[in-house]
Protein backbone atom coordinates (compact mmCIF):
# COMPACT_ATOMS: atom_id res chain seq x y z
CA UNK A 1 0.00 0.00 0.00
CA UNK A 2 2.66 2.47 -1.06
CA UNK A 3 0.12 5.25 -1.61
CA UNK A 4 -1.41 4.90 1.88
CA UNK A 5 -1.65 8.31 3.52
CA UNK A 6 -3.38 7.50 6.83
CA UNK A 7 -2.72 4.51 9.06
CA UNK A 8 -4.91 4.28 12.14
CA UNK A 9 -4.30 1.27 14.40
CA UNK A 10 -5.23 3.06 17.62
CA UNK A 11 -6.82 1.50 20.70
CA UNK A 12 -6.31 -2.17 19.99
CA UNK A 13 -4.24 -4.87 21.69
CA UNK A 14 -1.30 -4.93 19.30
CA UNK A 15 2.02 -5.87 20.86
CA UNK A 16 5.60 -6.30 19.72
CA UNK A 17 7.76 -3.78 17.91
CA UNK A 18 6.70 -1.35 15.23
CA UNK A 19 7.80 -2.94 11.92
CA UNK A 20 10.55 -1.34 9.86
CA UNK A 21 8.42 -1.71 6.75
CA UNK A 22 6.37 1.31 7.81
CA UNK A 23 9.17 3.37 6.35
CA UNK A 24 8.11 2.24 2.90
CA UNK A 25 4.89 4.26 3.17
CA UNK A 26 6.47 7.43 1.85
CA UNK A 27 3.14 9.11 1.22
CA UNK A 28 1.85 8.57 4.72
CA UNK A 29 0.87 11.71 6.57
CA UNK A 30 -0.89 10.38 9.65
CA UNK A 31 0.28 7.53 11.90
CA UNK A 32 -1.94 6.62 14.86
CA UNK A 33 -0.91 3.74 17.10
CA UNK A 34 -1.95 5.03 20.51
CA UNK A 35 -3.52 2.77 23.10
CA UNK A 36 -1.74 -0.50 22.33
CA UNK A 37 1.01 -2.58 23.96
CA UNK A 38 3.75 -1.83 21.48
CA UNK A 39 7.35 -2.11 22.66
CA UNK A 40 10.81 -1.30 21.35
CA UNK A 41 11.58 2.08 19.86
CA UNK A 42 10.45 4.20 16.95
CA UNK A 43 11.86 2.49 13.84
CA UNK A 44 14.59 4.42 12.07
CA UNK A 45 12.85 3.82 8.76
CA UNK A 46 10.21 6.43 9.71
CA UNK A 47 12.75 9.14 8.91
CA UNK A 48 12.06 8.40 5.24
CA UNK A 49 8.42 9.44 5.65
CA UNK A 50 9.11 13.14 5.12
CA UNK A 51 5.42 13.87 4.54
CA UNK A 52 4.45 12.85 8.08
CA UNK A 53 2.56 15.57 9.89
CA UNK A 54 0.96 13.52 12.65
CA UNK A 55 2.42 10.84 14.95
CA UNK A 56 0.50 9.56 17.96
CA UNK A 57 1.95 6.58 19.86
CA UNK A 58 0.54 7.56 23.25
CA UNK A 59 0.00 4.89 25.91
CA UNK A 60 2.30 2.11 24.72
CA UNK A 61 5.48 0.60 26.16
CA UNK A 62 7.97 2.13 23.78
CA UNK A 63 11.53 2.45 25.05
CA UNK A 64 14.87 3.88 24.01
CA UNK A 65 15.69 7.49 23.32
CA UNK A 66 13.70 9.95 21.29
CA UNK A 67 15.53 9.62 17.96
CA UNK A 68 17.44 12.61 16.63
CA UNK A 69 16.13 11.95 13.12
CA UNK A 70 12.72 13.13 14.35
CA UNK A 71 13.93 16.63 13.53
CA UNK A 72 14.04 15.72 9.83
CA UNK A 73 10.24 15.43 9.73
CA UNK A 74 9.96 19.20 9.48
CA UNK A 75 6.32 19.10 8.35
CA UNK A 76 5.23 17.60 11.65
CA UNK A 77 2.54 19.56 13.46
CA UNK A 78 1.50 16.90 16.01
CA UNK A 79 3.80 14.60 18.03
CA UNK A 80 2.42 12.67 21.00
CA UNK A 81 4.76 10.29 22.88
CA UNK A 82 2.82 10.51 26.15
CA UNK A 83 2.81 7.57 28.58
CA UNK A 84 5.66 5.45 27.27
CA UNK A 85 9.11 4.55 28.61
CA UNK A 86 11.35 6.79 26.56
CA UNK A 87 14.58 7.70 28.33
CA UNK A 88 17.59 9.89 27.74
CA UNK A 89 17.34 13.57 27.04
CA UNK A 90 15.17 15.63 24.73
CA UNK A 91 17.21 15.92 21.51
CA UNK A 92 17.87 19.49 20.35
CA UNK A 93 16.89 18.33 16.86
CA UNK A 94 13.29 18.35 18.00
CA UNK A 95 13.40 22.11 17.61
CA UNK A 96 13.67 21.63 13.85
CA UNK A 97 9.95 20.84 13.88
CA UNK A 98 9.14 24.43 13.00
CA UNK A 99 5.48 23.64 12.25
CA UNK A 100 4.85 21.84 15.53
CA UNK A 101 1.74 22.85 17.46
CA UNK A 102 1.22 19.91 19.81
CA UNK A 103 4.29 18.39 21.48
CA UNK A 104 3.47 15.94 24.27
CA UNK A 105 6.40 14.06 25.85
CA UNK A 106 4.81 13.63 29.26
CA UNK A 107 4.97 10.58 31.56
CA UNK A 108 8.22 9.09 30.33
CA UNK A 109 11.71 8.70 31.81
CA UNK A 110 13.29 11.69 30.11
CA UNK A 111 16.15 13.43 31.93
CA UNK A 112 18.67 16.19 31.37
CA UNK A 113 17.95 19.78 30.46
CA UNK A 114 15.31 21.11 28.10
CA UNK A 115 16.97 22.43 24.91
CA UNK A 116 16.74 26.21 24.59
CA UNK A 117 15.62 26.49 20.98
CA UNK A 118 11.85 26.94 21.10
CA UNK A 119 12.07 30.22 19.24
CA UNK A 120 12.29 28.00 16.12
CA UNK A 121 8.64 26.97 16.50
CA UNK A 122 7.04 29.21 13.90
CA UNK A 123 3.41 28.31 14.50
CA UNK A 124 3.72 28.54 18.28
CA UNK A 125 5.22 31.99 17.89
CA UNK A 126 2.04 33.33 16.30
CA UNK A 127 -1.24 33.81 18.12
CA UNK A 128 -4.88 33.80 17.15
CA UNK A 129 -6.82 35.52 19.92
CA UNK A 130 -10.11 34.47 18.36
CA UNK A 131 -9.53 30.82 19.27
CA UNK A 132 -11.07 29.51 22.48
CA UNK A 133 -10.62 25.85 23.31
CA UNK A 134 -13.11 25.49 26.15
CA UNK A 135 -15.24 23.41 25.72
CA UNK A 136 -13.00 21.18 23.60
CA UNK A 137 -15.28 20.36 20.65
CA UNK A 138 -15.90 22.89 17.88
CA UNK A 139 -17.37 23.25 14.45
CA UNK A 140 -14.67 22.89 11.85
CA UNK A 141 -13.85 26.22 10.25
CA UNK A 142 -11.40 26.22 7.35
CA UNK A 143 -10.87 29.96 7.53
CA UNK A 144 -8.83 29.52 10.72
CA UNK A 145 -6.27 27.31 9.02
CA UNK A 146 -5.03 29.43 6.14
CA UNK A 147 -1.51 29.31 7.52
CA UNK A 148 -1.44 25.53 7.25
CA UNK A 149 -2.16 25.28 3.53
CA UNK A 150 1.54 25.10 2.73
CA UNK A 151 1.66 21.58 4.17
CA UNK A 152 -1.64 20.49 2.62
CA UNK A 153 -3.02 19.50 6.02
CA UNK A 154 -6.72 20.22 5.88
CA UNK A 155 -8.17 17.36 3.80
CA UNK A 156 -6.60 14.80 6.14
CA UNK A 157 -6.87 16.27 9.60
CA UNK A 158 -10.49 17.27 9.09
CA UNK A 159 -11.63 13.66 8.69
CA UNK A 160 -9.02 11.44 10.33
CA UNK A 161 -6.93 13.32 12.85
CA UNK A 162 -7.98 12.89 16.46
CA UNK A 163 -6.33 12.37 19.81
CA UNK A 164 -6.97 12.56 23.54
CA UNK A 165 -4.94 15.09 25.47
CA UNK A 166 -4.71 16.50 28.97
CA UNK A 167 -6.40 19.88 29.12
CA UNK A 168 -6.72 21.72 32.45
CA UNK A 169 -6.15 18.51 34.35
CA UNK A 170 -8.76 16.48 32.45
CA UNK A 171 -8.61 14.13 29.48
CA UNK A 172 -10.38 15.39 26.36
CA UNK A 173 -10.78 13.97 22.90
CA UNK A 174 -10.08 16.30 19.99
CA UNK A 175 -11.29 15.63 16.49
CA UNK A 176 -11.80 18.26 13.81
CA UNK A 177 -10.67 20.99 16.21
CA UNK A 178 -7.34 19.30 16.89
CA UNK A 179 -5.47 21.69 14.65
CA UNK A 180 -6.53 24.55 16.90
CA UNK A 181 -4.41 23.27 19.77
CA UNK A 182 -1.11 24.87 20.69
CA UNK A 183 0.23 22.79 23.52
CA UNK A 184 3.52 21.68 25.09
CA UNK A 185 3.53 19.03 27.82
CA UNK A 186 6.79 17.72 29.33
CA UNK A 187 5.28 16.78 32.69
CA UNK A 188 6.10 13.74 34.84
CA UNK A 189 9.67 13.14 33.71
CA UNK A 190 13.04 13.70 35.37
CA UNK A 191 14.02 16.87 33.54
CA UNK A 192 16.42 19.24 35.29
CA UNK A 193 18.01 22.62 34.77
CA UNK A 194 16.31 25.94 34.11
CA UNK A 195 13.18 26.74 32.17
CA UNK A 196 14.54 27.81 28.75
CA UNK A 197 14.29 31.53 28.04
CA UNK A 198 13.14 30.74 24.50
CA UNK A 199 9.80 29.61 25.93
CA UNK A 200 8.86 33.29 26.07
CA UNK A 201 8.93 33.45 22.25
CA UNK A 202 5.91 31.13 21.90
CA UNK A 203 3.29 33.87 21.97
CA UNK A 204 0.63 31.60 20.53
CA UNK A 205 1.04 28.85 23.14
CA UNK A 206 -2.22 28.03 24.92
CA UNK A 207 -1.14 25.32 27.37
CA UNK A 208 2.25 24.72 29.03
CA UNK A 209 2.83 21.87 31.48
CA UNK A 210 6.29 21.30 32.97
CA UNK A 211 5.09 19.86 36.27
CA UNK A 212 6.55 16.92 38.22
CA UNK A 213 10.14 17.26 37.10
CA UNK A 214 13.31 18.49 38.83
CA UNK A 215 13.54 21.92 37.25
CA UNK A 216 15.46 24.60 39.13
CA UNK A 217 16.12 28.30 38.78
CA UNK A 218 13.67 31.14 38.33
CA UNK A 219 10.43 31.34 36.44
CA UNK A 220 11.53 33.18 33.30
CA UNK A 221 10.91 36.95 33.74
CA UNK A 222 9.40 37.28 30.24
CA UNK A 223 6.76 34.62 30.76
CA UNK A 224 4.20 37.38 30.29
CA UNK A 225 5.00 37.23 26.56
CA UNK A 226 2.81 34.12 26.38
CA UNK A 227 -0.12 36.45 25.82
CA UNK A 228 -2.84 33.86 25.10
CA UNK A 229 -1.76 31.20 27.59
CA UNK A 230 -4.78 29.61 29.21
CA UNK A 231 -3.17 26.89 31.34
CA UNK A 232 0.19 26.94 33.14
CA UNK A 233 1.41 24.14 35.40
CA UNK A 234 4.91 24.37 36.90
CA UNK A 235 4.09 22.47 40.09
CA UNK A 236 6.28 19.86 41.84
CA UNK A 237 9.66 21.19 40.78
CA UNK A 238 12.48 23.00 42.59
CA UNK A 239 11.89 26.47 41.21
CA UNK A 240 12.83 29.37 43.46
CA UNK A 241 12.73 33.15 43.55
CA UNK A 242 9.78 35.47 43.12
CA UNK A 243 6.77 35.12 40.86
CA UNK A 244 7.52 37.47 37.94
CA UNK A 245 5.15 40.41 37.70
CA UNK A 246 4.82 39.79 33.95
CA UNK A 247 2.79 36.65 34.73
CA UNK A 248 -0.01 38.94 35.86
CA UNK A 249 -0.14 40.41 32.34
CA UNK A 250 -1.52 37.15 30.90
CA UNK A 251 -5.20 38.07 31.15
CA UNK A 252 -6.32 34.83 29.45
CA UNK A 253 -4.86 32.64 32.20
CA UNK A 254 -7.57 30.32 33.52
CA UNK A 255 -5.56 27.55 35.21
CA UNK A 256 -2.42 28.15 37.28
CA UNK A 257 -0.47 25.71 39.46
CA UNK A 258 2.83 26.78 41.02
CA UNK A 259 2.53 24.55 44.09
CA UNK A 260 5.30 22.41 45.62
CA UNK A 261 8.29 24.55 44.67
CA UNK A 262 10.65 26.83 46.60
CA UNK A 263 9.14 30.12 45.48
CA UNK A 264 9.35 33.08 47.81
CA UNK A 265 8.30 36.70 48.07
CA UNK A 266 4.97 38.35 47.60
CA UNK A 267 2.31 37.28 45.10
CA UNK A 268 1.88 40.34 42.82
CA UNK A 269 -0.90 42.46 44.31
CA UNK A 270 -3.80 44.01 42.48
CA UNK A 271 -3.75 41.32 39.78
CA UNK A 272 -5.78 38.27 38.77
CA UNK A 273 -3.03 36.11 40.31
CA UNK A 274 -4.66 36.77 43.67
CA UNK A 275 -7.96 35.34 42.43
CA UNK A 276 -6.61 31.80 42.08
CA UNK A 277 -7.24 29.20 44.76
CA UNK A 278 -4.78 28.67 47.61
CA UNK A 279 -3.93 25.28 46.09
CA UNK A 280 -2.21 27.09 43.21
CA UNK A 281 0.52 28.30 45.60
CA UNK A 282 0.72 25.79 48.47
CA UNK A 283 3.99 24.20 49.61
CA UNK A 284 6.09 27.25 48.78
CA UNK A 285 7.38 28.11 52.23
CA UNK A 286 8.64 31.56 51.32
CA UNK A 287 5.56 32.65 49.36
CA UNK A 288 3.05 35.04 50.92
CA UNK A 289 0.28 37.47 50.10
CA UNK A 290 -3.35 37.01 49.11
CA UNK A 291 -4.68 34.28 48.83
CA UNK A 292 -1.93 33.02 51.17
CA UNK A 293 -1.27 34.59 54.60
CA UNK A 294 -0.06 38.18 54.61
CA UNK A 295 3.60 38.97 54.17
CA UNK A 296 5.45 40.28 57.25
CA UNK A 297 5.86 43.72 55.71
CA UNK A 298 2.12 43.90 55.07
CA UNK A 299 1.13 42.99 58.59
CA UNK A 300 -0.15 45.83 60.75
CA UNK A 301 2.16 47.23 63.43
CA UNK A 302 2.15 45.34 66.73
CA UNK A 303 0.62 48.34 68.55
CA UNK A 304 -2.51 47.99 66.43
CA UNK A 305 -2.59 44.24 66.02
CA UNK A 306 -1.83 43.12 69.60
CA UNK A 307 -5.09 43.33 71.59
CA UNK A 308 -3.30 43.35 74.96
CA UNK A 309 -1.07 46.22 73.95
CA UNK A 310 -4.01 48.05 72.38
CA UNK A 311 -5.93 47.69 75.66
CA UNK A 312 -2.98 48.98 77.66
CA UNK A 313 -2.61 51.89 75.29
CA UNK A 314 -6.32 52.68 75.55
CA UNK A 315 -6.23 52.47 79.33
CA UNK A 316 -3.18 54.71 79.38
CA UNK A 317 -4.98 57.28 77.25
CA UNK A 318 -8.02 57.22 79.54
CA UNK A 319 -5.78 57.56 82.58
CA UNK A 320 -4.01 60.55 81.10
CA UNK A 321 -7.36 62.19 80.33
CA UNK A 322 -8.59 61.70 83.91
CA UNK A 323 -5.38 63.20 85.19
CA UNK A 324 -5.99 66.31 83.14
CA UNK A 325 -9.58 66.59 84.42
CA UNK A 326 -8.41 66.23 88.03
CA UNK A 327 -5.77 68.88 87.62
CA UNK A 328 -8.28 71.24 86.02
CA UNK A 329 -10.75 70.74 88.87
CA UNK A 330 -8.02 71.37 91.41
CA UNK A 331 -7.00 74.65 89.84
CA UNK A 332 -10.66 75.62 89.46
CA UNK A 333 -11.30 75.03 93.15
CA UNK A 334 -8.22 76.96 94.19
CA UNK A 335 -8.87 80.01 92.02
CA UNK A 336 -12.65 79.95 92.44
CA UNK A 337 -13.16 79.24 96.12
CA UNK A 338 -10.11 80.84 97.60
CA UNK A 339 -10.38 83.77 95.22
CA UNK A 340 -13.74 84.70 96.81
CA UNK A 341 -12.89 83.82 100.46
CA UNK A 342 -9.53 85.56 100.22
CA UNK A 343 -11.21 88.72 98.97
CA UNK A 344 -13.58 88.73 102.00
CA UNK A 345 -10.68 88.30 104.38
CA UNK A 346 -8.63 91.07 102.85
CA UNK A 347 -11.46 93.61 102.22
CA UNK A 348 -13.76 94.41 105.20
CA UNK A 349 -16.17 96.48 103.12
CA UNK A 350 -16.73 93.50 100.73
CA UNK A 351 -17.34 91.26 103.70
CA UNK A 352 -19.96 93.62 105.28
CA UNK A 353 -21.72 94.11 101.94
CA UNK A 354 -21.86 90.34 101.38
CA UNK A 355 -23.43 89.61 104.78
CA UNK A 356 -25.94 92.44 104.36
CA UNK A 357 -26.92 90.93 101.00
CA UNK A 358 -27.14 87.53 102.61
CA UNK A 359 -29.44 88.87 105.42
CA UNK A 360 -31.68 90.71 102.96
CA UNK A 361 -32.00 87.62 100.81
CA UNK A 362 -32.84 85.51 103.85
CA UNK A 363 -35.54 87.99 104.99
CA UNK A 364 -37.04 88.08 101.49
CA UNK A 365 -37.40 84.31 101.37
CA UNK A 366 -38.88 84.32 104.88
CA UNK A 367 -41.56 86.88 103.99
CA UNK A 368 -42.40 85.11 100.76
CA UNK A 369 -42.85 81.89 102.67
CA UNK A 370 -45.30 83.45 105.14
CA UNK A 371 -47.36 84.96 102.34
CA UNK A 372 -47.64 81.57 100.72
CA UNK A 373 -48.83 80.00 104.00
CA UNK A 374 -51.31 82.77 104.85
CA UNK A 375 -52.61 84.19 101.63
CA UNK A 376 -55.46 86.06 103.47
CA UNK A 377 -52.92 88.04 105.37
CA UNK A 378 -54.06 87.14 108.99
CA UNK A 379 -51.64 89.25 110.97
CA UNK A 380 -52.18 87.49 114.29
CA UNK A 381 -51.58 84.13 112.75
CA UNK A 382 -48.58 85.42 110.99
CA UNK A 383 -47.13 86.89 114.17
CA UNK A 384 -47.89 83.71 116.08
Amino acid sequence: MSNLETLNLANNSFSGEIPLSLGDLHYRRILQMQGNNLSGGLPKSLRLCRRLIFIDVKGNKLTGNIPTWIGQLNRMFFLNLHGNRFGGSIPPEICNLTNIQVLDLSINNLSGIIPDCFNNFTFLSSKDESINLSPPRYIFDRTLYVGLKNINLLPHIEHYGYSSLQWKGKEYEYWENLVLLKLIDFSSNRLSGNIPKSFSSMKGLISLNLSRNSLTGYIIPDIGNLEVLDSLDLSHNHLYGKIPTSLAEIHTLGVLDLSSNNLSGKIPTGTQLQSFNVSSYTKNNGLCGDPLPLCPEDSLRPSTTNPVENMNKKDGSNFSFMQEVGISMGFGFIFGFWGVIGSFILKKSWRIAFFKLFDATRDWFYVRGLLCLYPNGDKAEMQR
